[in-house]
């Protein structure tokens, strides 16, 4: 048989440069056969037609996932939903993967329990994927919800990718995340985190990340990239995952992390009552208005209006333990930024303990 035929299976699943050294062929022609088999035997629905109400209904039932806290689900009005791109922005330490960790747990479960009763998707680009902390998790929202959960079912349940390049990443996202959503039934697909294949060519390259955590991640550049060709990079990323938001009716949820802010380039506005707010430029080129001034989302103006919803966390210095372990517990605050369809800035109050996430009833 011809080593060029192949099952789509076995095509989608290998990198371009893997088949280029299995098939001894041009880049360019392993590239158009990705792209062609992929044309032929993934589905191509890449837009959700019909009446406001058929749209509504069209993804999981207009029914949205839970956080797995009833605090934290009314700040977001039920929930995350399905068929668009979610970021959850944040310091280090503000629990971003902590909540993203919950959701890869809270979506196995049957609607009755806020779930999806579907499997999730983890691309990691940060660090390995941490097992224990996950199992751990597991056994606390099963305390909390008074029912058994075996973290062994739902760890295999969750697929984990690793990424460490944005070549790696695009490849993943374009051919292999649509073969794995064709071929099991997985509603949540996560980035953890969008940021970190994209360091070493922020939109300010004298600006330092808060949230510096480098991990061997190889960038696509260490050199500064042409602000044109950085925004299509963006653009195409964003577009996949609200392609697979769309087309799979599947919650997708990126992480990104927090750029400090200079406070010599800052512009200041006059209230209507006189008085005055003073604003970054860095906060003003990321459409950010937020929770902290010294910190804004990374990547941009050009990343926050491809963001359909954006969903800030803040590690406070407020403490709320002791707990029964006498085991201090730090208040987290999480914020809505905008949504399509929370109509106005929500707030609330989080802490991270063993058993996970929960908010803080004020």
């Amino acid at each position: 048989m011809d080593p060029w035929r192949r099952t789509p299976h076995e095509l989608l699943l290998k990198t371009p440069v893997d088949l280029q050294a299995t098939f001894h062929r041009k880049l360019s022609d392993v590239t158009r056969l990705l792209a062609d088999t992929a044309r032929t035997h993934l589905q191509q629905n890449e837009f959700i037609q019909g009446s406001a109400l058929e749209l509504l209904t069209a993804i999981e039932g207009g029914r949205k996932l839970s956080v797995g806290d009833p605090v934290l689900d009314a700040t977001l009005q039920g929930g995350l939903s399905p068929g668009i791109l979610t970021e959850i922005t944040g310091p280090s330490g503000s629990g971003k993967t902590q909540l993203a960790l919950q959701m890869c747990v809270m979506v196995q479960l049957p609607s009755e329990l806020g779930g999806l009763d579907a499997g999730a998707v983890y691309i990691s680009t940060e660090q390995m994927f941490p097992s224990n902390r996950l199992f751990s998790i597991v056994n606390g929202i099963a305390t909390r919800l008074g029912v058994e959960l075996d973290p062994d079912s739902l760890g295999s349940n969750i697929f984990i990718l690793h990424v460490r390049d944005h070549e790696t990443q695009n490849h993943i996202l374009s051919y292999q995340l649509p073969v794995l959503l064709s071929n099991h039934r997985i509603r949540l697909v996560i980035l953890d985190s969008v940021t970190a294949t994209f360091r070493g060519f922020m939109e300010d390259t004298t600006t330092a990340l808060a949230d510096p955590h480098q991990h061997n991640i190889t960038p696509l550049s260490n050199q500064s990239l042409d602000p044109i060709r950085r925004a299509q990079l963006l653009y195409e990323l964003a577009a996949s995952l609200k392609r697979t938001a769309a087309q799979f009716g599947a919650v997708v949820l990126c992480t990104n992390q927090v750029a400090g802010t200079s406070s010599s380039a800052s512009v200041f506005f006059e209230r209507q009552d006189g008085t005055e707010i003073s604003l970054s430029r860095q906060n003003l080129e990321s459409g950010w208005s937020g929770i902290t001034s010294d910190s804004a989302p990374a990547l941009g103006m050009t990343w926050a209006n491809m963001v359909n919803m954006r969903v800030m966390l803040d590690r406070g210095g407020a403490v709320c333990g002791p707990r029964e372990d006498d085991v201090m517990e730090v208040e987290r605050t999480m914020a809505v930024h905008f949504s399509p369809y929370i109509p106005e800035k929500r707030k609330c109050h989080f802490v991270i303990d063993g058993d996970g996430v929960k908010g803080l009833e004020r």
